[in-house]
């Protein structure tokens, strides 16, 4: 895999980390999921997830809101 190949996959990991591990820490320690913790839940297990528009909103907050705070896609229920 090519250099930009890499860094696609290293903006896609870091921006499914929403605001960051900090947060999403924070959240579990008050009882509480995140968006992808839920979605998880929700679909069938061995099912295929297909997350579309992940880049949508990359740096178009100035970082302040990886994925514009919403997560889409095509799942089994």
């Amino acid at each position: 895999m090519g250099r930009r190949g890499r860094e696609l996959l290293a903006l896609r990991r870091r921006l499914r980390l929403g605001g960051g591990t900090e947060k999403i820490q924070r959240q579990r320690e008050r009882g509480k999921l995140t968006a992808r913790d839920r979605l998880h839940l929700l679909l069938d297990p061995d099912a295929t997830w297909a997350e579309v528009g992940l880049l949508v909103a990359h740096d178009l907050y100035d970082g302040a809101a990886p994925g514009a705070g919403v997560v889409t896609g095509v799942g089994v229920v």
